[in-house]
């Protein structure tokens, strides 16, 4: 019974190792938006496959921005927190400020909080990551696009496919984004990377070749 159990499990981290793919969905309270219904964010979807991370996150927010009285908003950046420390170090660049490379992947030197671009007066969310200000180009996102959507509700979805390499494996990794530079809305979220296929694949062949020694044993 327990050699079919070890054979079973060798079976099937080869299967992950061949062909891994999981997916995850963060879903954002809808109407909890300061404002108008541009600032509408409703989740993301998070698709690890093959060797590719796709993002997709969905809001009501236009990629030209939006302007409210005096207050210019712009789309804001995403954010990732490697060590689970609070403190998000890597990025994606979103839209073109500070000379950073829209769909770049930065490891982060400093950032913006949505208090940096607001203007007395107006009502947004204090305090929270909207923009990445300094850091180090690591790569860029393979595919990096902003699309309509028909019908309404959500009305845009941005797109991101990346490689997965640029993820740390098999740990817990937080993200946030929020909607615009005033952060009218955001939200966060958590997803992790599985293990390399050649780490699977040999973690498979020792285990199978433990169970031939104990055979021949």
């Amino acid at each position: 019974m327990k050699k079919n159990l070890l054979a079973l499990s060798i079976l099937l981290i080869l299967l992950l190792a061949a062909g891994k793919a999981q997916a995850y969905t963060l879903d954002d309270v809808v109407g909890d938006r300061l404002g108008i219904a541009a600032f509408e964010l409703y989740g993301m979807d998070i698709v690890e496959s093959g060797n590719t991370m796709t993002f997709d996150i969905y809001t009501n927010y236009p990629q030209t921005g939006v302007t409210v009285g005096a207050w210019n908003t712009f789309a804001g950046d995403l954010f990732f927190d490697f060590n689970s420390d609070g403190i998000y170090d890597h990025g994606v660049v979103f839209t073109d400020h500070e000379g950073l490379i829209p769909g770049g992947f930065y490891s982060i030197n400093t950032l913006n909080v949505s208090d940096d671009y607001a203007i007395p007066g107006y009502g947004y969310n204090h305090g929270q990551p909207v923009a990445i200000t300094s850091g180090t180009l690591l790569g860029s996102a393979s595919t990096f696009s902003f699309e309509e959507l028909i019908g309404s509700n959500p009305d845009y979805r941005w797109h991101l496919v990346m490689d997965y390499n640029y993820f740390p494996h098999d740990t817990n990794i937080n993200l946030f984004y929020s909607v615009a530079s005033c952060s009218n809305d955001n939200m966060g979220g958590s997803f992790t990377v599985t293990p390399e296929p050649a780490t699977l694949s040999l973690l498979g062949l020792g285990l199978l070749g433990l169970l031939r020694k104990r055979r021949v044993s």
